[in-house]
């Protein structure tokens, strides 16, 4: 996720540089998703 957000070629001047906090936020949330997946599995 760093890797792609730190990307220089990147251009955070475009329109997109808006959907960045949408983008991480679902990461974020999809991230904590699949960590709890295993949990639920086990329970």
């Amino acid at each position: 996720m760093n890797v792609i957000l730190q990307n220089p070629e990147l251009d955070l001047n475009e329109p997109h540089r808006e959907l960045l906090p949408i983008v991480r936020a679902v990461a974020a949330d999809y991230l904590r998703k699949s960590a709890e997946s295993p949990r639920e599995k086990n329970a």
